[in-house]
């Protein structure tokens, strides 16, 4: 039990938070006030990360792979029947 106790949890990195009057990069972390360092705006909007772009593009990419490969699949079998009548 007293090993438990003494174990931390991991630190949470802050979060870039972009400032909706003034533009400004803000780091807030999960107990910081909701506010712009800047001119003290309370409107912020999550930074986008580079990873999820890559994520959705690599998705969208074996997506239209995936389709391909299936219609040609669907005219093979077209073609195959036809030849069958």
């Amino acid at each position: 039990m007293d090993a438990q106790k003494d174990v931390q949890p991991p630190k949470q990195q802050p979060m870039i938070y972009i400032c909706g009057e003034c533009h400004t990069e803000n780091e807030i972390k999960a107990r910081d006030p909701i506010r712009c360092r800047e001119c003290g705006y309370r409107i912020m909007y999550k930074k986008r990360t580079k990873r999820c772009i890559l994520l959705n593009s690599v998705s969208a990419a074996l997506i239209f792979l995936f389709a391909a490969i299936f219609h040609r699949k669907i005219i093979a079998a077209k073609q195959k029947k036809k030849n069958l009548m």
